[in-house]
């Protein structure tokens, strides 16, 4: 008797760590972003519009494009873009969220990440390595120069 209740006991606790483990799996993307990472936007298209719609805000909007990008040559982003706000010029490294899971049960989902940012010139930094008013600063600029020209863009894809 003692064998079956110890099983009984053994077998719920591997189920409740599966489904716990589950839960904390499909929800992270809805945190801040990850370790260091500054924002997270969500937008309702398919990955695949989302980087079309980007290579056409770069296109139609070439002041966003960096002046020269040799020192932003990096890794942990796939585009770096250029802003001028409010007399200050930034470059902001930003990639796109591609966890299979989130991809898979949100087909008409995508996740844009901003990374890293910082003043035009000088190395990109991610979240805990820049102040509060540098950290507002950089994703107002983001928001104001790159994201709101990205949502006209979307406006004009439709789904």
């Amino acid at each position: 008797m003692n064998n079956k209740r110890s099983l009984i006991i053994v077998a719920l606790f591997v189920i409740i760590i599966i489904f716990a483990g589950y839960f904390i799996k499909k929800n992270v993307y809805y945190g801040a972003g990850g370790i260091g990472n500054l924002k997270m936007y969500e937008f309702n298209i398919s990955s695949d519009k989302l980087k079309f719609a980007v290579n056409e805000t770069f296109k139609k909007h070439p002041e966003l494009q960096l002046p020269y990008d040799a020192i932003y040559k990096n890794d942990n982003f796939s585009t770096v873009c250029y802003v001028k706000f409010e007399n200050k010029e930034y470059a902001l490294g930003f990639n796109y969220y591609n966890d299979s899971t989130f991809l898979k049960e949100n087909p008409e989902k995508s996740i844009l990440v901003l990374i890293q940012g910082n003043y035009y010139g000088k190395v990109l930094l991610r979240d805990g390595e820049l102040s509060e008013s540098d950290k507002t600063s950089i994703i107002e600029a983001f928001e104001d120069k790159f994201i709101n020209k990205l949502n006209q863009e979307i406006g004009g894809l439709g789904k």
